[in-house]
């Protein structure tokens, strides 16, 4: 059968039935064009924007990341010059400064430690800036003979106690961070100055293996490290004449012109900028760079990290611009193919087939970015973890350092503990010969047994010597309050003898805790030897011991009618590198370190604010067990 024709009655293809007037056309095409172009500059800022905001997170990441490696370069250094400072060796070369072999000795010591912390170089000068010792003694650039009167470093020291100062080595010709301490005699005199040179080689070396670039500048403005080496002495902006003039005269970096670096930071309020860079060794002009800044804690110093820019932004950019082009140019598509129906269908499937490749294709570039991410803060966890090692031995080496330190402090009651049983030993031996000849062999038994007897004193106070000097293992494990407390007190009894000093003890229970002997009694004798510190010169001294148990806690108490502890000193007592002694008796780490070894055993160390009179402090320690005394 046949049907008749029907034309369609929507728009036709045909150039004799289009029933669109082609001016119209023209406006519609006009303004879609316009509104596509307005879409992609907008998508275009859009993605600039993106970029820098991930930028950013990145730079901030990284900063925070250098700031803590380059703080730890130079934190796990710095004290060894205040150590130092209290060495007996240095003292006794720098009051004889002629004695060949002291300095043998000393030359030795510093090359030693030189090489095992990194320090680049050790040296001793005496009042007048020369150098008595180095540990590059043997180097042909040795600082040995030298005289640094003229470095600020030196300066500070004798003025100040302790100074620090970056600049250009006038021997070595290697820049590096100066940490100096004075040396003091028992007058409060400088008698001269340690030093210890840093060079940051290594972290620089790590720097230059990143795809950013980094440097640090001073208080000046002036480059102080950088990866890259023609930057180093270079300004971040042009230095007042006057300024320039000051740093040519201090040789505090050589004869280095002091140029500004071969670009300027178009800054935010919020410390990030944008830059382009020239002098970095590209090949291909100017690069854009991301400029982020941030203050290293402890310093004068800014560390900076330019970040490639160009890239991301002309990537993010050209992806957003065309992601928004493609999704303009669908709708516009999508609009003009409802005039042509037929079209419709396959536009539509070849636009979705266009869009979904591009997602892909975003997708892939993503998950490949996040991949990269996820490695890289692997690295970084790895490192961090690294240098919380480093601190971590570094802090078990000064809490023994301390004890050592204790140990000095209490060298004539072991000398006393030791010599007087050793001289009765040598009376009664002499007699035991002369009773043997006259054939008094009673007698001679006696002596025998007198001589047996405090041979076995000496051996006694050696073990309590011997287990507290030893280096903590870090074992938890119930411990004898009680007697760790006898180990302390047979520590320093001779000095509280001889100061007649009464020691009460209230002691009606052992009792056993959580902790390791060593450290409990290290913690006790830094108590016992403030006690007698405070007392010093007072009548009727004495120190009160007791124990009592409060809920899972056994509190040790010891307490003094001594001075006391001013309120405004309270709060400052616990702190690292604060005391009330003269500075020849202290370094001021004894509390400090004290309370670091209680709260590593789960317990507290502190001083009660209102004691009648002198100090009371109370150590508190998890409990273990209970052991009731015999007797």
């Amino acid at each position: 059968m046949n049907l008749p024709h029907t034309p369609y009655k929507g728009w036709a293809y045909g150039p004799s039935t289009l029933s669109v007037p082609r001016r119209h056309i023209f406006i519609a095409g006009a303004v879609s064009a316009a509104l596509l172009l307005s879409v992609v500059w907008q998508a275009a800022q859009w993605g600039r924007r993106a970029a820098l905001s991930e930028l950013r997170d990145s730079a901030t990441a990284a900063l925070s990341l250098q700031s803590s490696a380059l703080r730890s370069e130079l934190e796990r250094r710095r004290s060894l010059p205040m150590v130092l400072a209290q060495d007996p060796d240095i003292e006794t070369l720098l009051r004889n400064p002629r004695n060949s072999a002291k300095i043998g000795r000393v030359n030795a010591k510093l090359a030693n430690l030189a090489t095992s912390i990194g320090a680049a170089a050790i040296y001793i000068m005496d009042r007048e800036g020369m150098t008595l010792a180095a540990s590059n003694w043997q180097s042909d650039a040795t600082f040995v003979g030298h005289n640094f009167a003229f470095r600020p470093y030196f300066q500070k020291a004798l003025r100040d106690g302790e100074g620090e100062f970056f600049a250009l080595g006038s021997v070595s010709q290697r820049a590096g961070f100066y940490v100096s301490h004075a040396v003091m005699d028992t007058a409060d005199t400088a008698r001269g100055v340690i030093v210890l040179k840093i060079q940051f080689d290594e972290l620089v070396d790590e720097w230059r293996k990143t795809k950013t670039h980094v440097f640090v500048t001073d208080e000046n403005g002036v480059v102080a490290l950088s990866d890259q080496p023609t930057w180093q002495f270079r300004t971040l902006l042009p230095l007042p004449a006057s300024t320039a003039d000051a740093l040519r005269k201090s040789l505090q970096f050589g004869d280095a012109e002091l140029k500004p670096l071969p670009f300027v930071v178009q800054r935010s309020t919020d410390g990030i900028g944008l830059a382009d860079v020239t002098d970095v060794g590209e090949d291909n002009g100017a690069q854009t760079y991301l400029s982020a800044t941030m203050p290293v804690q402890g310093t004068s110093w800014l560390l900076h990290i330019l970040t490639p820019a160009g890239p991301s932004i002309r990537r993010q950019v050209v992806s957003a611009s065309l992601l928004a082009g493609l999704l303009g140019l669908g709708v516009a598509t999508a609009a003009f193919l409802l005039w042509y129906r037929q079209e419709l269908v396959r536009s539509r499937a070849l636009e979705q087939l266009r869009m979904r490749g591009e997602l892909e294709r975003r997708v892939r570039e993503r998950t490949a970015d996040l991949t990269e991410s996820y490695e890289r803060l692997q690295i970084e966890i790895a490192e961090r973890e690294r240098v919380e090692a480093v601190l971590r031995r570094a802090q078990e080496e000064l809490v023994h350092a301390e004890k050592l330190a204790a140990l000095g402090q209490m060298a004539a009651g072991i000398s006393h503990e030791v010599s007087q049983p050793l001289a009765a030993i040598r009376s009664y031996a002499d007699n035991a010969v002369v009773l043997h000849d006259r054939g008094r062999v009673g007698e001679v038994k006696q002596n025998l047994s007198s001589i047996a007897a405090l041979t076995e004193r000496i051996s006694q106070f050696m073990q309590h010597l011997k287990l507290f000097a030893r280096k903590a293992s870090g074992k938890i494990e119930p411990v004898s309050l009680k007697r760790a407390l006898e180990g302390s007190l047979a520590l320093v009894m001779h000095r509280l003898r001889g100061e007649e000093i009464e020691v009460i003890q209230d002691l009606s229970k052992d009792f056993m805790v959580w902790g390791e002997q060593v450290r409990i009694e290290q913690v006790l004798v830094n108590l016992l030897q403030n006690a007698a510190d405070a007392m010093k010169g007072s009548s009727h001294a004495s120190i009160r011991i007791s124990i009592r148990g409060e809920d899972d806690f056994i509190v040790l108490t010891v307490a003094d009618n001594g001075v006391g502890i001013s309120p405004e000193n309270l709060p400052k007592l616990f702190s690292a590198f604060f005391t009330t002694k003269n500075e020849a008796k202290g370094l001021g780490l004894g509390l400090y370190i004290s309370r670091g070894i209680v709260e590593e055993l789960g317990g507290a160390l502190s001083v009660a604010a209102d004691a009648p009179s002198g100090a009371t402090f109370e150590l508190r320690l998890r409990v273990a067990d209970e052991i009731s005394l015999a007797g």
